[in-house]
């Protein structure tokens, strides 16, 4: 036959038998699918979740910085009380910024 004259076949063979049948191969093929494609959906979700968390602080961040800027411009108008009632900074935070 062909298969045991010419070397390259023969050599295919062997590897093919010793990878076992295209089932197991199949099934081998499908569970790397799988887990190639559930690390992708973990990574994208966490790149989601990350996001989400990004923007609620950077909102956070931004309205504690416009807070500051706003109790900055107060300070030569009314006391520290007035100015956390005001802006919701806390009053040792305001006390501060007279620093």
């Amino acid at each position: 036959m062909v298969k045991k004259e010419e070397p390259a076949i023969a050599k295919a063979d062997r590897i093919l038998e010793e990878l076992g049948s295209y089932d197991e191969i199949k099934r081998y093929y499908e569970a790397r699918e799988k887990a190639i494609h559930d690390e992708v959906s973990r990574i994208t979700e966490a790149e989601a979740r990350g996001i989400t968390k990004g923007k609620a602080e950077g909102i956070t961040e931004g309205e504690l910085k416009n807070s500051i800027k706003i109790a900055k411009k107060l300070l030569n108008v009314f006391d520290d009380q007035t100015i956390t009632e005001i802006t919701g900074l806390p009053v040792e935070d305001v006390a501060k910024l007279r620093l």
